[in-house]
């Protein structure tokens, strides 16, 4: 039998979870304001508008039905079997009042205007590649947005890396602005999508796996419910590496307990990053996928065999991936949804000599999906250079909200941008460096990357027009454009936004999960 437990609301910006079942915690609030919820054993006063309707969340934690009264409401009666219910009325007055009943509580007022506004889903994918959203690996996903969304094929990630990405994504600012640069960086006091949808009476919920993901990095800030179901990625076991299954079972009770309120849902997983697990027919007896032997393996010379095997087991995880997100989608996409499928970059299996992600800025790491499907987007194929930037004003603007003006992405659909920034400051482990930077400009089809380390520099300009793998570095050859692009690099890099805070002590349990996804040793 489900287990309730004590129904609170917080005042100002620490939400204080509703539990609804044994391990799943659901927010709940009064109109997202100050206030105090606690269990029926005194009446409570609720400020309304007089005649408007609301949907109201009352809860039941006896085996026995029972009645809450109302004064001030059409109807005033609501009987409630045991568990959480979402009941409508209207106001008759100013001020409602729910009666003294004992076992009984209240978990949330949202007006019936708001049950009007799009529910949003923004999807990360984690290391997903943007050349595997196609038909043939992501067969599910790719056909549903291309029927009733919009897919752009030049979209550009920030950083290689998950944690500067995904705070780019939740914020709307490239690194140089938002900061968040090193392990030991979390976002300060930056305006995130969340809390702007927040603001606009959205509950906001996130089911994600940690890691560079943890609260501890500032990525919940503004999030109502922010939870982090950890996968070991040091193992070759499914039931303790692969937790996209569980993390959308999680979700979907979350939105179903939730609704009617408007939701704004942000789904994470690490499905596809390593270790690649063999899916279907595929085998790996070698334990080439295991994230260990990548580690050990990133700089070393390897066989076409290896690389083909390596990245066929990683198309494994892709179509698994598809899988199991296709019937989510094609559900939310059918209720009307505004959803979004995007990563936080890619990865490399040779192309440039080595694996993994994180320390260098070619295309086939910083080339992500992105696919966005719902209210306000006209469906198409839409080959404008984008950024995952554009993300959050896009979401915001299709909801109705004002979007902020410090951030840097655009509405879309939208024009070229005129140029395009990514950076590194961070390798990862299994790579040698010292106070390392890399940075990439694209502008039309001319790529600049710098990169930095052990007081070395090395330059590339790549065409990609005529060179789409960057295998031939212009630099020597086409010296104003590259002198052009370091001017922008240079303006960039001088950027100076918000502080990061800190990322603080970490618990062990945090560095053992970054152990296992080879970001610490």
């Amino acid at each position: 039998m489900a287990v309730f437990g004590l129904l609170m609301v917080a005042c100002g910006d620490k939400p204080v979870p509703l539990r609804v079942e044994p391990g799943i915690a659901i927010p709940v609030s009064v109109n997202h304001t100050t206030c105090e919820l606690t269990p029926l054993d005194t009446p409570l006063q609720i400020d309304v508008v007089k005649g408007a309707d609301y949907f109201l969340l009352l809860g039941n934690t006896q085996t026995q039905s029972i009645t809450v009264s109302l004064i001030g409401t059409a109807p005033n009666q609501f009987k409630l079997g045991s568990g959480f219910t979402w009941v409508q009325l209207t106001a008759k007055q100013g001020e409602i009042w729910v009666n003294d009943v004992g076992g009984a509580f209240i978990g949330g007022l949202v007006p019936a205007r708001m049950t009007k506004q799009p529910n949003v889903m923004l999807i990360s994918i984690d290391t997903l590649r943007a050349d595997m959203f196609n038909e043939r690996n992501m067969p599910g996903l790719h056909d549903l947005f291309a029927r009733h969304g919009g897919i752009w094929t030049q979209a550009r990630t920030t950083a290689p890396w998950t944690l500067p990405a995904h705070a780019s994504l939740l914020s709307g600012l490239y690194p140089a602005s938002h900061g968040v640069r090193l392990p030991e960086h979390a976002l300060g006091d930056v305006q995130t999508l969340a809390q702007s949808m927040r603001e606009l009476g959205y509950h906001t919920v996130s089911v994600n796996e940690g890691n560079y993901l943890a609260a501890t990095y500032g990525l919940n800030r503004g999030f109502d419910w922010y939870t982090e179901i950890k996968p070991d990625l040091s193992s070759n076991d499914p039931r303790k590496s692969s937790l996209l299954d569980a993390s959308i079972t999680t979700l979907k009770h979350v939105i179903q307990t939730l609704q009617p309120a408007p939701v704004f849902a942000f789904l994470h997983s690490y499905e596809v990053h390593c270790p690649y697990l063999p899916h279907r027919d595929l085998e790996d007896e070698d334990g080439i996928g295991q994230t260990n032997w990548l580690l050990e393996h990133e700089g070393s010379p390897l066989s076409d065999d290896v690389k083909t095997k390596l990245k066929t087991l990683y198309e494994g995880e892709v179509r698994y991936a598809d899988s199991l997100l296709t019937p989510l989608v094609t559900d939310l996409i059918h209720d009307g949804w505004l959803v979004v499928l995007t990563s936080d970059h890619g990865e490399e299996f040779g192309e440039h000599g080595g694996l993994l992600h994180a320390d260098t800025l070619f295309e086939e790491v910083m080339r992500v999906p992105l696919a966005i499907a719902g209210p306000g987007i006209k469906p198409g194929m839409y080959d404008q250079v984008t950024s995952i930037l554009d993300v959050a004003p896009t979401i915001l603007h299709n909801v109705g909200g004002d979007v902020p003006l410090a951030w840097q992405g655009r509405v879309l659909p939208a024009p070229s941008l005129d140029v395009v920034f990514g950076e590194s400051y961070y390798f990862g482990p299994h790579i040698p460096m010292e106070q390392p930077r890399l940075v990439s400009a694209w502008q039309g089809e001319t790529k600049l990357i710098q990169l930095q380390n052990f007081s070395a520099t090395d330059v590339y300009l790549f065409d990609l027009a005529a060179d789409p793998e960057e295998l031939h570095n212009l630099q020597g050859e086409r010296a104003i454009e590259r002198d052009h692009l370091f001017e922008l690099v240079s303006a960039y890099l001088m950027q100076q936004g918000w502080t990061p805070e800190s990322a603080g002590e970490l618990t062990e349990e945090q560095l053992e999960l970054m152990r296992s996804l080879g970001y610490l040793k």
